[in-house]
Parts: C-alpha cells; sequence; structure tokens
C-alpha cells in the first residue's frame, strides 16, 4: 500500500497550521492541531502539543491514503500520490470519490485530471456555499504538486497561516473593595485661657448693651 512520503506530510502540516487549542475553521467546523476536524466525544490535553498534532495527523492522513489506495486504480508518482492524499484530507473520501478528478485519473487523462484541483474551491460559510480564496490558492499548491516529476524539486507559493478563532477569555473577576468612609476627628474642646476670653468678650458685650439702655 501507498503511503505519504514525509514531503506530503510536511506540506499537508504547512496549508494546516498548528493550533494548541479548539477553534472554528472557516467553514465554522471545530477543530485543533493540524487540521483535525473534532469528533464527538473526543476530549484532548490542552494546550495541544505539537507531537501530540503530528500522531493525530498522520492517524488522520491514514484516512485519506485509504480512500486515495482504493478508488484510483492507476499508478501514481509519489508528488501525484501526495498531491491527492492532501485533497482528500482537506475534502473528505466522498468528495474524492464523486470527483470528475478521480473519473479523469483513472481514465488515464492526467492534465485534465490535474485541472480539476482548481474547481474544489468552495465550502459552507455561514450556511452559504460561496468560492473561497484560502482554498483556491490551496488546490493550486496541491495541482503544482501533482504536477512536478519526483526527481525534481517543488515549488509552490508560500503557505498564508491559517487565521484560528482565538477562544476569547472570559472577563476577569475584579474584586472592588467596599469605600473607606472617613470620619473627621472631633473639634477641640476649648482650651482654659480661650474659655476664659470668652467669658470676658461675653461679660464686655452685656456690659456694652446694658449701659446703652
Amino acid at each position: 500500500m501507498a503511503k505519504t512520503s514525509n514531503k506530503g506530510l510536511l506540506f499537508i502540516k504547512n496549508e494546516e497550521g498548528f493550533v494548541n487549542h479548539i477553534y472554528n475553521d472557516f467553514a465554522g467546523v471545530p477543530s485543533i492541531g493540524i487540521g483535525h476536524a473534532i469528533k464527538a466525544g473526543e476530549t484532548f490535553t490542552l494546550p495541544m502539543s505539537e507531537e501530540a498534532a503530528l500522531a493525530l495527523l498522520r492517524t488522520d492522513v491514514s484516512i485519506a491514503e485509504s480512500n486515495v489506495n482504493s478508488l484510483v486504480k492507476v499508478s501514481l508518482t509519489q508528488n501525484e500520490y501526495d498531491a491527492l492524499v492532501s485533497f482528500t484530507f482537506n475534502l473528505g473520501g466522498n468528495a474524492f470519490k464523486s470527483s470528475t478528478l478521480l473519473k479523469l485519473l483513472n481514465a488515464g487523462d492526467r492534465a485534465a485530471a490535474a485541472e480539476e484541483f482548481l474547481k474544489w474551491c468552495k465550502a459552507h460559510i455561514d450556511g452559504v456555499l460561496q468560492s473561497n480564496q484560502v482554498l483556491l490558492r490551496r488546490r493550486k499548491r496541491e495541482r503544482v504538486v501533482f504536477l512536478t516529476p519526483d526527481e525534481l524539486e517543488v515549488v509552490v507559493e508560500p503557505v498564508v497561516p491559517p487565521i484560528a478563532v482565538i477562544p476569547v477569555p472570559e472577563p476577569p473577576i475584579v474584586n472592588v473593595p467596599a469605600p473607606i468612609v472617613v470620619i473627621p476627628p472631633p473639634l477641640p474642646r476649648p482650651s482654659g485661657l480661650f474659655s476664659i476670653l470668652l467669658q470676658v468678650a461675653q461679660f464686655l458685650f452685656n456690659l456694652f448693651t446694658k449701659n446703652k439702655q
């Protein structure tokens, strides 16, 4: 059984990117690691290590490999095989099985099959099937890999890292201290001298008032 080359695995890793937390991809599918679509009941240790993500990738790629191995009826170069595995990994076995790409390939028309890569650039976004430039660029790179002879170096355009939805943390709980009530100190009681002066002033005032009468 054919297997994806190390270059093919690196190609898929570069296309998918590595994200160590759970996020929604551009189509809204909960994902983690290297493009792993999370299945019901799966749990992960977070943040996910890159080693764990690579192990998960190998498992996911083996499913795409099984689809390519069982559906393709003609011999393939390693680069053709790697490109088809990347295509199937991204779109799923059912899409590959029903594709005109597969029909043309099995009919021996490799050139026409290569052009079919570019037609698979649509995704359901917010419930609407629409063209996606990220997918189109990936299909172009896969097409380049598919058409490159094994003895030549594959030269593709740089991959723009996928934009992951970063979980928004809950707002921190801030403990607001109770307001401090400042109680002013009591006014000082009049001193003895001040009390005497007040009494003298009161006496003089009374005397002055009495004389005026």
